[in-house]
């Protein structure tokens, strides 16, 4: 006679004295009077949270629950807290997909001038894969509280349960913790349920993400690698408790990841929820029809109104192609459409107005019962055993109450829609009066076809003309406007900032920025290149300058307008860079653009000092020189008046070549090349 017996490693069902074909472990018969009457060893997802900790989850979790009464706390009665093992089998495995169609494509060739249309087939296939897991109970269902259904659904395809498991001999306490097994194989749990609807399900999804838009002819067939059923015990935490002495339930697995339960409601409460709720979800579901409705009426009868105003002509024998009932029926259309359009906004104001309202009320239902609670605690521990966890619980829930939000919503389209509104009235009667124009006007229309060749060739003709005149006026005001600072001053830009002549370049360095300023023999600056590399962005520009005017920028010609005898307005590409301001020896005193004023005051050497304000409003002048011309383009050199005290490096004439300072942001490091 066959004997069967479950494999002491992996829970398979096997025949005695042979080898389990899923581990290799021999099978032996279980003999009552051996030393596993007093324990038996089993695969066991084992406690992983004490029932203290349970209960504290329980609790919290009841707090946090919608629509529970806020006395809960007062009333609550827990009758019993148990363990319980759950036997399940968990199921984990890869499938493959092997699949194949026609690729269906449409491709367009001339036959002449004539564009045709032909449909080709292409053979296409592949291979699509993943990973299944499931998790069925392997006990009588209906003998456990209701709660367990919804349990068991959470829990159903954590394949990270099954990793946490081991092995564990259970003594004779931990045996009655154990629901009793219906004795079914793996393999009669995974046809009874319906995981195997889920895994088709899942495959062809798998097979359908990877085929192409259009196809035909499709086949594929799967294999599936594992997914056999191994046999574990899974721990949970079972607490009934009673509210107005009706009886209630809540379950928590072990590692205190799952928890079902029912509880009792406060119906005032959830009436009001669902009101509120089914308002939320009408008023959403009636702005999105009535906005789509709108849009497309809107569209459908601005699309009309075009038709119309293209279509009021008239022929030469002033035959009338104009229909006013036509508009009239469209203008209606486009009211409907934009009243439809205004009903949006209402149903989203209502939308918001209702969720604010049932924000509310979620947050004074909980604020209130985690104060019950926090007052209970202080009387009643509720079974729980460790003061430390009852000390925890009360910090958690205060921490609850004490960042409770109302929740504000925002309805930028409820917002957007008077606009809409409006540019349609607009749009509409811009159409309207198009329609209205183009009917008064036939005769005006006629004629202005008969001469619509001459008007043409006029209009060819002007433009010439304009384009000569315009030429001449830019090479008139290139003449006029160009000034050089008259006369050239007797001290020289090296000058203006305190250093030695016969510099021939200055390098400018910093984290950001490299920049790189050329002069001539006379010391008089001729042209700037500036790189910067910020986080955001980077620019690279070369400018030109002649006798302390700026030349160019970028290789576009800079233009002076003047304003007044000492001050001019540069331009460059038709775009102001600023206002200049001159003294009377022809000197830089300021400088004026969109953004900022700068201001300039020399010293009797005629070193260049910025101006600025401190925070009382009073004049203050920077000891660092610059060039005044410079701080058109954002650029400036900077050299501190005590710049002897800060050179690195010198020349065989004892000349700096280097001048390091702390600037403003970063250091600034000042390189020096001479003639």
């Amino acid at each position: 006679m066959i004997k069967k017996a479950i494999c002491p490693n992996c829970g398979a069902e096997g025949t005695v004295g042979r080898y389990c074909e899923f581990c290799g472990t021999k099978i032996v018969e279980l003999k009552k009077d051996t030393e596993y009457s007093t324990t038996i060893r089993k695969t066991v997802l084992d406690f992983k949270i004490s029932q203290d900790e349970a209960i504290k989850i329980f609790l919290k979790n009841l707090a946090q629950k919608e629509a529970v009464p806020s006395d809960i706390f007062n009333k609550l009665q827990i009758t019993e807290v148990s363990p319980v093992f759950i036997p399940m089998y968990s199921y984990i495995g890869s499938y493959q997909a092997n699949w194949s169609c026609l690729k269906i494509e449409t491709e367009k060739y001339k036959v002449g001038d004539e564009t045709k249309e032909i449909e080709k087939k292409y053979p296409m296939n592949g291979v699509a894969g993943g990973n299944f897991s499931f998790l069925l109970p392997n006990c009588d269902i209906d003998s456990l509280p209701s709660s367990f259904n919804a349990f068991f659904e959470n829990i159903k395809y954590d394949n990270i349960l099954y990793g946490q498991t081991a092995r564990k001999n259970l003594n004779s306490e931990e045996q009655t913790y154990i629901i009793e097994e219906k004795g079914d194989s793996q393999a009669i749990v995974w046809n009874n349920s319906d995981c195997g609807k889920l895994l088709d399900s899942d495959i062809e999804n798998s097979v359908h993400a990877q085929l192409p838009r259009i196809y035909e002819d499709l086949s594929y067939s799967y294999s599936t690698n594992g997914g056999i059923g191994r046999a574990f015990l899974l721990a949970t935490w079972t607490i009934d408790y009673k509210y107005n002495e009706e009886k209630y339930d809540f379950i928590i697995d072990g590692t205190g990841h799952y928890i079902c339960s029912n509880s009792p409601i406060d119906e005032n409460e959830k009436k009001s929820l669902d009101e509120l709720n089914k308002t939320i979800k009408d008023s959403k579901g009636n702005a999105i029809f009535c906005g789509l409705l709108g849009g497309i009426l809107l569209f459908v009868s601005l699309v009309a109104l075009i038709a119309i105003t293209s279509n009021v002509t008239i022929d030469h024998e002033w035959k009338e192609r104009f229909n006013p009932v036509l508009l009239l029926l469209t203008d209606g259309l486009c009211a409907v459409s934009l009243y439809l359009l205004g009903k949006v906004r209402r149903f989203l104001m209502l939308r918001q107005e209702s969720e604010s309202k049932r924000n509310n009320i979620l947050n004074d239902s909980l604020s209130l019962r985690c104060n019950n609670l926090t007052n209970a605690l202080n009387t009643n521990s509720f079974g729980i055993s460790d003061i430390e966890i009852c000390k925890e619980l009360s910090a958690n829930v205060s921490k609850i109450t004490d960042t409770l939000e109302t929740k504000e919503n925002s309805v930028l389209t409820g917002g957007c829609m008077p606009i809409l509104i409006v540019i349609s009235i607009v749009i509409a009667g811009i159409l309207n009066l198009l329609v209205l124009l183009q009917y008064s006007n036939h005769a005006k229309q006629v004629e202005l076809e008969e001469y619509n060749v001459e008007m043409t060739e006029k209009h060819v003709r002007d433009s010439i003309e304009h384009e000569k005149a315009m030429q001449q006026q830019k090479e008139e005001r290139k003449k006029r406007n160009y000034r050089p600072s008259a006369p050239t001053p007797s001290f020289s830009d090296v000058e203006v900032i305190g250093l030695p002549n016969g510099i021939k370049q200055i390098r400018m360095t910093s984290e950001k920025e490299n920049s790189i300023y050329e002069f001539n023999k006379q010391g008089f600056l001729i042209s700037v290149k500036c790189n910067r590399d910020y986080t955001t962005f980077t620019s690279s520009h070369s400018y030109t300058i002649k006798q302390g005017k700026l030349i160019s920028q970028d290789g576009k010609e800079v233009e002076y307008n003047k304003v007044s005898a000492n001050e001019d307005i540069i331009s460059c590409d038709n775009y102001t860079l600023c206002n200049v301001t001159y003294d009377s020896k022809n000197r830089i005193v300021k400088i004026k653009d969109e953004y900022d004023t700068s201001t300039f005051a020399y010293d009797e050497e005629n070193n260049a000092h910025e101006e600025r304000e401190d925070i009382w409003g009073n004049a203050k002048t920077e000891e660092k020189m610059s060039i005044p011309i410079l701080d058109i383009i954002g650029s400036s050199i900077y050299i501190p008046k005590n710049w002897e005290d800060k050179i690195t490096s010198t020349d065989e004439q004892g000349r700096p070549t280097e001048i390091v300072y702390d600037g403003l942001l970063h250091k600034e490091t000042v390189k020096i090349t001479y003639w």
